[in-house]
């Protein structure tokens, strides 16, 4: 992947960049993305896809380092609380009948580091 270009950054362009590793990531395993930072109400979702089969809706966390925790461990129970009632929402007003799946990226920079956790919650 796509590492090199990561060096240390502001956090608002880190973030921009840990989406845009994520989509690529993400279409690399044949998934389509059908939205990026789709807010409802409080929540913003990164990235809205679907693999013909399902809905998923995917947290993107990205750190330098996993000396203060693994990326994956910043994702709070109030997040997925506001993530689930986002991607509800998004399935509504796009009429989609698919079922709907929770994901979470977690990329480590100095560990070039992508996990995706399928259905995390």
């Amino acid at each position: 992947m796509g590492f090199s270009f990561m060096p240390k950054i502001k956090n608002t362009e880190r973030g921009k960049a840990g989406e845009a590793l994520a989509e690529a990531y993400l279409k690399e395993q044949g998934l389509t993305i059908l939205d990026k930072n789709f807010r409802a109400k409080r929540a913003e979702i990164d990235l809205v896809a679907t693999d013909n089969k399902e809905l998923i809706i995917v947290e993107v966390k990205l750190r330098q380092n996993n000396r203060f925790g693994f990326p994956e461990e910043f994702v709070s129970t109030q997040k997925e609380k506001l993530l689930k009632l986002a991607g509800y929402t998004y399935k509504e007003i796009n009429h989609i009948h698919m079922s709907l799946r929770f994901d979470v990226i977690a990329i480590s920079i100095d560990e070039k580091e992508i996990i995706h956790y399928k259905d995390a919650f």
